[in-house]
């Protein structure tokens, strides 16, 4: 899965526990309806939380880092979007 690589990417290159993906709309909802469980492994595997956000600037295939950090930084954002 593309995110699990992002996200490995993410982990080995820095200190970041959190990650905000930006994706197309069908993208989003495929994730959020059919691949919660996977999201969860992965989130477990590699210790940081993954926040998704739709954006209709994006393909719909497409995924996009859009922030990274802190956990508390990273929810902050999350809530404010």
């Amino acid at each position: 899965m593309k995110i699990e690589g992002i996200v490995k990417r993410i982990k080995k290159n820095t200190s970041c526990e959190a990650v905000i993906l930006k994706t197309g709309y069908i993208l989003y909802d495929k994730i959020t309806s059919e691949c919660m469980d996977i999201i969860n492994k992965i989130e477990k595997q590699y210790n940081m939380k993954i926040y998704f956000l739709r954006d209709k600037n994006i393909e719909d295939h497409e995924i996009h880092i859009d922030k990274m950090g802190k956990k508390d930084y990273i929810n902050s954002i999350f809530k404010q979007k």
